[in-house]
């Protein structure tokens, strides 16, 4: 990546997996699980992955 490389794209996917057995917390029962991905891409084709923190829908927004 050269000192002009501008970031062209980014681009969020929420991947979401229902639990076989849901598991619980003082307040809330979890039944699935949930992750935002994200992919960043680069106006020379360079692009990398990485993951956002907290609840998924939250972080694509």
């Amino acid at each position: 990546m050269s000192a002009r490389t501008k970031i062209e794209k980014i681009e969020t996917f929420v991947v979401e997996q229902r639990l076989r057995k849901p598991f619980y917390f003082s307040q809330w029962e979890y039944d699935r699980r949930s992750i935002c991905l994200v992919r960043i891409i680069t106006d020379d084709g360079t692009y990398g992955w990485g993951e956002g923190h907290g609840p998924a829908e939250v972080v694509q927004a």
